[in-house]
């Protein structure tokens, strides 16, 4: 199956979704990445608002089944890939390929920092906050979907500047480490 098959005007998309409109800017942009893909070198696409982009490359990338990094600017645009887009995909080409996310460092919780304050409690209420942001965590450690106005991020995450990698007891346990790995298999 091609990108054709998929986003043209007769494609699975068309007859599968009523909002669906082929456009020829779509298929073409899906074309280059296909041969980008196939060529295996490097490609630098550009194309204007409203012309399908985030399908164009998603469609021929997926049908490849190979290992793929989508880079983002922000991580809306990531979310959105995540929750809607690649879903949307694979729902359309009838796929279940293992997807991950992996964010920057400093969107996952801190073991480290988590047990310096616990070891050194503060006058400010500080560590009972992070207690309760802990409890709440998911097994990914990452903190981007929860409310936290009252929490300085840089109290409960690292940066590649902050972060004391293997040196740190938690190295195993560490949710951006996990994350990494995770991402990489």
């Amino acid at each position: 199956m091609d990108s054709f098959e998929v986003l043209g005007p007769d494609g699975l998309f068309a007859s599968s979704r009523s909002w669906f409109t082929a456009r020829d800017c779509q298929q073409e942009m899906a074309q280059a990445v296909q041969d980008v893909i196939d060529k295996q070198c490097v490609g630098l696409l550009e194309s204007g608002t409203g012309t399908g982009k985030t399908f164009a490359y998603l469609v021929p990338a997926l049908l490849q089944q190979k290992k793929l990094i989508i880079s983002t600017r922000t991580k809306h645009l990531q979310d959105q890939l995540f929750q809607r887009d690649i879903p949307e995909v694979c729902e359309v080409l009838q796929i279940e390929p293992d997807v991950r996310v992996l964010k920057g460092r400093s969107n996952y919780f801190c073991l480290h920092k988590h047990d310096h304050h616990v070891r050194n409690p503060d006058m400010f209420g500080l560590v009972k906050k992070i207690e309760s942001v802990y409890e709440q965590i998911g097994d990914n450690g990452d903190l981007s979907d929860m409310d936290l106005k009252s929490i300085d991020y840089e109290e409960m995450t690292s940066t590649s500047e902050t972060c004391i990698g293997q040196a740190c007891k938690f190295s195993k346990e560490c949710y951006a480490n996990k994350a990494r790995v995770d991402a990489r298999s």
